[in-house]
């Protein structure tokens, strides 16, 4: 089989035990890491001249009912992880604010000791406002072991390293423009593919991006969100008889819903388009995508969430 497809990528999750314990109230979760920063503030509970800190600790508990991904007598065990993090704010003036992230997700499998893990990442963003235009940019990265495809049975580990920077404009009260550009360099441990083939001659690449996002406010809680985003990915250990880039298009549109919203979190659905012929490394394909992550508060502690992506990858 070649080296490089399609893979359709359906994921579903849902979260009914969790359990947050936090200096400060809310949790990022289904927010991207980049906005999660943002929310440390004056009202963090910890201060250090005009730097603001929010230490923060999340426990989310399920059931694995595969664990292996096999086919014949699946193993379950139960799955605890726990997540400490720390949120910094550090406004300089009144225009520039930077913002940092760190966190820890401790895997603990309860009879499959050789499954758990400890993942970390973190990110920093800085922002500078002028009028009505924000630049903003910055990076993230970590290391994680979790798995990141149905077509991959075992836990490898894998690096990320992100960078990103754009504007957005707000051209009116309730209207405006984003645009961005970003890199991604993905690496992942020696493995293999469900089927055969190397996890990382196929996985490992450079992820070139461009998006561009129009936001409309319908009230305070709820926003119409339309983005456009293009792909081009760089494979750094590909056969010689498959091409080094491939290109990606999609496009995306739907509501997303503010913290202050019966629920919070977005719901998106579009279109992944991958144009070419089967000589440029796979066939042409176009098909569905939906994104969702939603929040419903259950009390000052404790929130239940279900987040779902269907997507098509390369």
């Amino acid at each position: 089989m070649p080296t490089h497809s399609l893979t359709n990528t359906v994921g579903a999750r849902l979260i009914t035990t969790g359990l947050t314990v936090g200096l400060a109230a809310g949790w990022p979760g289904a927010v991207p890491l980049c906005a999660a920063a943002e929310k440390a503030s004056p009202t963090s509970p910890y201060t250090i001249g005009p730097l603001h800190l929010s230490p923060r600790f999340r426990i989310t508990s399920g059931i694995d009912s595969n664990v292996f991904q096999t086919l014949a007598d699946p193993t379950r065990d139960a799955v605890v992880v726990m997540t400490p993090a720390l949120e910094g704010a550090l406004p300089i003036g009144r225009r520039l604010r930077l913002t940092g992230l760190g966190y820890a997700d401790v895997n603990y499998f309860h009879r499959q000791n050789d499954e758990r893990s400890v993942d970390f990442g973190g990110e920093g963003r800085g922002e500078l406002t002028l009028a009505s235009l924000t630049l903003f940019g910055g990076g993230s990265g970590g290391q994680f072991t979790q798995r990141f495809s149905i077509d991959v049975d075992d836990r490898l580990e894998r690096q990320e390293k992100r960078g990103y920077a754009g504007a957005k404009w707000q051209v009116a009260r309730r209207f405006s423009l984003t645009g961005q550009a970003s890199n991604e360099i993905l690496t992942f441990a020696p493995g293999v593919f469900r089927l055969g083939g190397s996890v990382k001659e196929a996985m490992d690449r450079n992820t070139l991006a461009a998006t561009g996002q129009v936001r409309f406010a319908l009230s305070r809680r709820t926003t119409l969100v339309v983005s456009g985003e293009a792909l081009d990915d760089r494979f750094f250990s590909q056969p010689a008889t498959l091409p080094p880039e491939r290109q990606s298009y999609r496009v995306l549109g739907g509501l997303e819903f503010g913290v202050r919203a019966f629920f919070s979190g977005h719901l998106l659905a579009g279109v992944r388009e991958f144009p070419g012929t089967l000589a440029q490394g796979s066939p042409p394909y176009r098909g569905p995508v939906v994104s969702a992550d939603l929040s419903w508060p259950l009390g000052p502690s404790a929130k239940l969430r279900l987040a779902a992506e269907r997507d098509v990858l390369y």
